[in-house]
């Protein structure tokens, strides 16, 4: 892994910018710390958007990072994904 530019928009990772939003809001808010400094609600709430839009952003994004960073697939293997995710 590197440290990318911080006017990066995260595409190099295959993030669409509302996750990238979504991951970076939460991490500036204390959200991965242990204990959570901010609820998903409140991270929801400094983006404008629903908790479950929030959960779903995150998820997505977090996911997508561990694929194009971290996961190293067998060849002719694909992630599993649920029916709902886009």
């Amino acid at each position: 892994l590197y440290r990318i530019d911080p006017e990066s928009t995260g595409e190099a990772f295959g993030l669409t910018p509302s996750q990238r939003e979504a991951i970076t809001t939460a991490y500036e808010a204390g959200y991965f710390n242990q204990p959570r400094d901010t609820s998903l609600q409140g991270v929801a709430d400094r983006l404008g958007v629903s908790s479950s839009a929030t959960g779903g952003r995150l998820r997505r994004g977090l996911r997508t990072l561990v694929e194009t960073t971290l996961y190293e697939q067998p060849l002719g293997k694909t992630p599993v994904r649920s029916s709902g995710e886009l």
